[in-house]
């Protein structure tokens, strides 16, 4: 029997470890979930280390966390929040590489 409104099944295929697994969860969820309110985020920050201060980040998701972490240090040092941007995105341009430099 089935219910209102129910999908039909749809089998598993055998996936590795890791980021396969948790893409593959993901885009099921995303299925069942269409009309769920996400904001876009650069992959590595939802795939990679939950720690929230892997070093080794790509340059979009630094910038990408820019905003927050500025504004956060703004209030702990009780400075200017734009002042701590601007310096940070310096540091962020100063020490970007590109993986592979040929």
């Amino acid at each position: 029997m089935q219910l209102p409104e129910a999908r039909p099944k749809q089998p598993l295929k055998p996936v590795g470890v890791g980021a396969d697994i948790q893409s593959i969860f993901f885009d099921m969820w995303r299925q069942e979930h269409p009309d769920a309110d996400i904001q876009d985020v650069p992959g590595d920050l939802v795939t990679t280390s939950a720690s929230g201060l892997d070093p080794h980040i790509t340059l979009q998701s630094a910038e990408f966390q820019l905003e927050r972490v500025s504004s956060a240090w703004a209030a702990k040092k009780k400075t200017d929040a734009s002042v701590i941007r601007k310096d940070i995105g310096k540091i962020l341009q100063r020490n970007a590489a590109a993986p592979w430099k040929v």
